[in-house]
């Protein structure tokens, strides 16, 4: 399996992409976790526990250049 991000002139990208892994019970998307948070963590909660794969194209605290991270328990 393979895919290619793209990055389109005429076009707003979002935030990035990121593949994670989550209890088995956890179903849900938590909840403040839309933009930045990638649907992955609750912006008002410090106790999120997870394991990420990050594809990280926009982001003002990031590296200024697209990057590929692993994220523990943090985007």
């Amino acid at each position: 399996m393979a895919f290619k991000v793209v990055d389109f002139k005429d076009f707003s990208p979002g935030s990035g992409l990121v593949f994670h892994l989550l209890p088995l019970d956890q179903n849900y998307l938590p909840n403040n976790s839309d933009g930045g948070y990638l649907g992955v963590i609750d912006s008002k909660n410090a106790f999120n526990q997870f394991v990420g794969i990050e594809f990280d194209g926009v982001s003002p605290w990031d590296p200024k250049y697209t990057h590929v991270g692993i994220d523990c328990k943090n985007l």
